[in-house]
């Protein structure tokens, strides 16, 4: 039926989706169409009666008397006979007939009807719409300009004890650099082929006569894909705890970056830094606000060896992690540690990324966040009030964020039974949209101790469960993490979430395989045991996160 609607003349395909369809036949010189017309006032409709030829041409063995008693057109035995007109070719100009329009019923439209209570919900959601704006990365305090005002503050800084930091971690990064290089050679190997050089090979020139080949042959190998890293730190005061842990592995992928000559970009993000350095955004109607928080390009490639080394001896002051990881030192007065603005850093990447990624010429960059997890939600969309545009904090049940390059949208639920919180939610959305748009991706790292891993379960494994399950879940968890000092978690808006057990990173990588006196071989082999298990649990993250970023 759709088919002959869409061979009228004047109707369009659009406007036979949208009509309903009619079982009664409609005169043409065409062949039978049916009568689309809802609600409209039209002259009374009739039907030309074909010739038996083409009845029996187009419809087989069916006979007008049967056409017409499908549509409950009333017939007399001359219009059977005669088939309206003399012409067998199709209709013609014979007698038509009038139809009773009270007969012509819309399937179509019924069935609508009796659905329609369907598309109405019954719950009072309040949807709220919002797009992700564009950033700004000319505002990101350059790496130059950090340098300099910890300098005028006279922020004293101990390069020794990053020197000394550096030398103790080269295993670690030594075993990162190893892995990615395999791993990138099986790549290439696995794209490798196999080419003839054109120049004859001497040693199979006497089987010329009954084969061809007698060609030296040479593996071609591809270009190597380039890879980026750009990594964002968390510079919260719930960090505070572990904070120095994490600066620790921090350091280890910027060090593992410069041994392999990867580029990579590190920033901080934060909202205790001064006003003149907080981010300012241009207003646009139902954009996300995102003002009042501050990005800092703490390590780049592009540092100098000496910038370099300054900048890192900085951060382990700050972080505690010269100090043993005790907090007993201030941070300078533009890096104070409050809120997390990790979803407005989230947005931030998404321009972030795409240039870093155009300026290195690059073709793989992967993402980083080392952070708990637990950002702020945004709450408040730029709406206009007469003429000007303010952010206001809307009340909404539901929001949509929409990617306005992409086209792409998230929806998460802001109110939740199961004590989800909103802002973690908000986060999964918007790593997802970022993941879209850079088609890179996006890793997270926690350094937690146990119980801020039992307390944060509902972010790894954001499932609705009973207040049972939840029970037996957060027991479960703890027992893994206290045996494995790790979790993998892929449930989350990131490629994969790792959480690592605080503790397990203070070990410096340089225990000793030692045996007891007088042990005995099962001694021996359980000691051997341990020690390999240890070394084993230290490196599973590690391989996953370098299979995942190769």
């Amino acid at each position: 039926q759709a088919e002959d609607g869409i061979r009228d003349s004047s109707v369009t395909g659009v406007q036979t989706c949208a009509l309903p369809i009619y079982r009664a036949i409609v005169p043409s010189d065409e062949g039978p169409r049916y009568r689309l017309a809802p609600g409209i006032e039209l002259p009374k409709p009739t039907i030309a009666i074909p010739s038996n030829a083409y009845m029996k041409k187009n419809y087989g063995m069916v006979s007008l008397k049967r056409l017409a008693e499908l549509n409950s057109i009333p017939i007399d035995e001359e219009d059977e006979k005669s088939g309206g007109n003399s012409n067998s070719q199709g209709f013609g100009a014979g007698r038509h007939l009038e139809i009773d329009e009270s007969i012509i019923r819309s399937f179509t439209d019924d069935a609508y009807r009796e659905n329609e209570h369907n598309l109405f919900s019954k719950e009072k959601n309040i949807y709220v719409y919002a797009n992700i704006p564009k950033y700004d990365t000319n505002q990101i305090m350059d790496y130059k300009v950090m340098i300099d005002l910890m300098k005028q503050e006279s922020y004293h800084v101990e390069p020794e004890h990053f020197t000394k930091y550096r030398r103790e971690s080269s295993k670690v990064v030594s075993y990162l650099v190893k892995e990615f290089e395999l791993r990138k050679n099986a790549d290439q190997m696995k794209r490798a082929a196999t080419a003839k050089t054109g120049e004859l090979n001497m040693n199979r020139l006497y089987s010329y006569n009954f084969t061809e080949d007698i060609f030296k042959k040479i593996t071609v190998m591809p270009q190597g894909k380039s890879h980026g890293l750009v990594m964002f730190l968390d510079w919260s005061g719930s960090m505070t705890r572990h904070f120095a842990n994490t600066v620790k592995q921090l350091l280890n992928l910027v060090l593992f970056c410069k041994k392999v000559n990867i580029p990579f970009e590190v920033y901080s993000f934060l909202d205790g830094t001064v006003y003149e350095h907080n981010y300012r955004q241009i207003a646009k109607e139902n954009d996300l606000d995102i003002n009042n928080f501050g990005l800092i390009n703490l390590l780049s490639n592009r540092m100098s060896a000496s910038e370099f080394t300054y900048a890192c001896a900085a951060l382990m002051k700050m972080s505690g992690a010269a100090s043993a990881g005790r907090w007993n030192v201030r941070t300078p007065s533009f890096m104070s540690m409050s809120g997390t603005p990790l979803n407005e850093a989230v947005i931030a990447a998404m321009e972030i990324v795409p240039e870093f990624q155009k300026r290195n010429r690059l073709q793989i960059v992967n993402t980083v966040f080392l952070t708990d997890g637990e950002g702020s939600s945004l709450n408040k969309v730029y709406t206009l009030e007469g003429n000007r545009l303010y952010p206001y904090s809307k009340t909404f049940t539901h929001m949509v964020i929409r990617d306005p390059k992409t086209r792409h949208e998230e929806v998460y639920e802001r109110n939740s039974c199961w004590g989800y919180s909103a802002g973690i939610k908000q986060t999964d959305c918007l790593i997802r949209l970022l993941r879209k748009r850079t088609h890179s991706n996006v890793v997270g790292f926690f350094v937690a101790g146990v119980g801020s891993v039992q307390s944060r379960s509902e972010y790894f494994f954001p499932e609705k469960m009973t207040h049972q399950e939840r029970y037996a879940l957060n027991e479960k968890i703890r027992e893994d993490f206290k045996k494995k000092d790790h979790l993998i978690v892929t449930s989350t808006g990131y490629n994969e979430f790792y959480v690592l057990k605080s503790t397990a990173l203070e070990d410096d990588g340089e225990e000793e395989l030692t045996f007891k006196e007088n042990a005995s071989t099962r001694g021996m082999a359980t000691a051997f045991a341990k020690y390999a298990g240890n070394k084993i649990t230290s490196r599973v993250v590690l391989n996953r996160f370098i299979g995942l970023i190769v």
